[in-house]
């Protein structure tokens, strides 16, 4: 089983490889056709979401102690495979 800081360290990891992916995605939409361009907008906008959950789970684990922690834990394994999938 990982560690409370495992987890953080890597949900922390994995969201700032979404941000960066995110922001290359975004230049090369700037290049595409209108309706291409719309498409690839939708998809960008669903992997903001999921990474804007996926930090909300953090800034909960990060406050999160004992019994807290544990509730926590399997909804912050979710975020990451969530993430991850995206």
């Amino acid at each position: 089983m990982k560690t409370r800081q495992e987890i953080v360290d890597q949900l922390k990891e994995t969201i700032d490889q979404v941000n960066a992916r995110i922001s290359s995605l975004e230049e090369q939409a700037q290049s595409l056709s209108s309706g291409v361009s719309k498409e690839f907008e939708e998809e960008l906008q669903l992997l903001r979401k999921r990474r804007d959950q996926a930090s909300a789970v953090l800034s909960e684990l990060k406050g999160a102690g004992g019994d807290a922690w544990k509730e926590l834990e399997q909804g912050a394994t979710d975020a990451w495979g969530a993430l991850k999938s995206g």
